[in-house]
This record gives C-alpha cells, sequence and structure tokens, in this order.
C-alpha cells in the first residue's frame, strides 16, 4: 500500500473540507512510496522523526506544523541548524510526512457555536475518551468541551490531568482549591472570540476553564478578579501539544488500523511534555 493510498483512505473517512484551502498536505517525501509503517504524533519533531526511524517506518502523521510556523514557509530558515538536521534525517531516510490538522478537527469556521457542527471534531473526542470523561459530558459529543465532575476541587482535576496525560506539571490561574464542578474546554485563550467565553463562563459559572494556549489580558484577568469578588475559578494550562496529543493517540490506536485493514504497522509517538518547570 503507498502511502498516498493511505491518505487517500484517511480523506475518505474525514469529512471533505469546504474552504478553499487546507494545512493537510504532504510536507515532505514521495507519497508514491511504499508505505512500511505509520508513526502518528501531534509534533514531528526532530526526537520523533528519530523514533520513526528506529521503528522502521516511513510515514508520519503530524496535527501540528513541522517547521516552526503555520504556513510551513522555509525560506527565512536557510542556514538554520535544527532545520537543516531535521531536514537531513527526513531526507536520508525517505520519510514522508503529512499532516492532519483541519480534517480532523471536523470541518467548521473557526469560533463555530458547538451546537451548529455537522461533524465530530476527533481531537476533542480523543481527549474525552483518554480521561475517562464521557460520563461526566454536558455539552455535544462533536465537539466535547463541557463537563459536570460534582465533589471534585480544582487540585483533584489538575492531579488527574497530569496523571492521565504525563505531563511534569500544569500551570494554575486562581484558586487551586476551589470546588471544581464545572469545567469549559475553552481551546485558545489568545484575545479573540475571550469576550463571549468570558461571558460563557460568568453565566453558566463554570469552575474550571482548561485553554490549548493562554495569554493574560482577558480570562486570566476574569478569572484573577473573579476570584478576589468571591466566586472562585481556576484556569488549568498545560499546553497546545500536550493537551491535544490524546486526540491523535485516539488515531493511532481506535480508528487508523481498522481504516487501512491493518495493512502496516501503526504507532503512536507522543512527543513528551513541552515543558519542565524549576519551581520556588
Amino acid at each position: 500500500m503507498t502511502i498516498q493510498e493511505i491518505v487517500d483512505k484517511i480523506l475518505d473517512f474525514h469529512p471533505p473540507i469546504t474552504r478553499p484551502e487546507t494545512v493537510d498536505v504532504f510536507k515532505c517525501g514521495d507519497p508514491s512510496a511504499e508505505c512500511t509503517g505509520i508513526a502518528v504524533t501531534c509534533f514531528a519533531s526532530t526526537r520523533v522523526i528519530q523514533k520513526a526511524i528506529g521503528l522502521g517506518v516511513n510515514f508520519i502523521i503530524t496535527h501540528e506544523p513541522t517547521f516552526f510556523n503555520d504556513p510551513e514557509e522555509t525560506d527565512f530558515l536557510e542556514g538554520n541548524r535544527a532545520y537543516i538536521e531535521k531536514k537531513r534525517l527526513i531526507d536520508e531516510n525517505g520519510i514522508v510526512i503529512w499532516r492532519d490538522h483541519d480534517h480532523i478537527h471536523g470541518p467548521g469556521k473557526p469560533g463555530m457555536p458547538v451546537e451548529e457542527r455537522e461533524f465530530t471534531d476527533f481531537i476533542f473526542y480523543g481527549i474525552m475518551e483518554t480521561l475517562g470523561w464521557r460520563k461526566f459530558l454536558i455539552g455535544s459529543e462533536k465537539k466535547p468541551l463541557e463537563y459536570r465532575m460534582p465533589g471534585r476541587t480544582v487540585r483533584d482535576i489538575a492531579e488527574e490531568l497530569i496523571d492521565k496525560l504525563n505531563l511534569n506539571g500544569i500551570r494554575v490561574i486562581g484558586d487551586k482549591n476551589a470546588p471544581a464542578e464545572k469545567v469549559f474546554i475553552t481551546e485558545h485563550i489568545s484575545g479573540r472570540f475571550d469576550n463571549k467565553k468570558i461571558k460563557k463562563i460568568e453565566d453558566e459559572d463554570f469552575d474550571v476553564i482548561i485553554p490549548l494556549e493562554t495569554i493574560d489580558w482577558t480570562i486570566a484577568e476574569y478569572v484573577l478578579d473573579s476570584c478576589t469578588a468571591g466566586n472562585p475559578k481556576a484556569i488549568l494550562s498545560m499546553g497546545h501539544f500536550n493537551f491535544e496529543e490524546p486526540g491523535m493517540k485516539y488515531m493511532a490506536d481506535k480508528w487508523l488500523p481498522e481504516l487501512i485493514n491493518n495493512e502496516v504497522p501503526v504507532h503512536f509517538i507522543p512527543c513528551a511534555d513541552t515543558y519542565d518547570y524549576i519551581v520556588k
């Protein structure tokens, strides 16, 4: 089975992308090559590529950019030692890298209300399954972002995330000892759409906010002031790759092998925690 044939099967499995541009294209290598095995990962780091080579696979499916920027431009990387070493490994070992981002998230517009979604976001679905949180779900299965967990504290949920996602730690903004019944996965806290998210958190009384990225001047400010006003909340921030990685593991473990009739081996290669901590 060629790598292109595998990608064709994946694209048949996913709903079609209706917008004119997508990042889900081959980033390097020859897709007509016979596939010796698949490595699925969140970020095709140099270490992940080394591990894939060690496993004898020549096809890597990544969720995030490989070359340090989302359009994956490389002109500015001339002479960049990290890029040169990564590209050498890829070229010398016949590695093909293809990105599955827009499709696996389920086609939809940025900021689209969950109730308007037609297709499942398999990244957030995989997160739900990995954490064992289906029984707590109060939102839509098509994009599972809202949960109710009676009898928990912020610290309880933080420790569960550290354990199940194999993290070195987690950043807490707000009250780490607060009750934590309602959990909202906000996706990005980046300024865009944050006003709507603050209103939702306040109106629906969410206690714990789990983002992908976090800036300090929107929801984080609100959470700090909410604690001072007697309505304790907390943000649990672990980083984009750490939180979305279970969605790619779900792909490797649950649906990709069956999709290709187990014709080639499928491996999940974790990136490992993006962050380490020096604490006081």
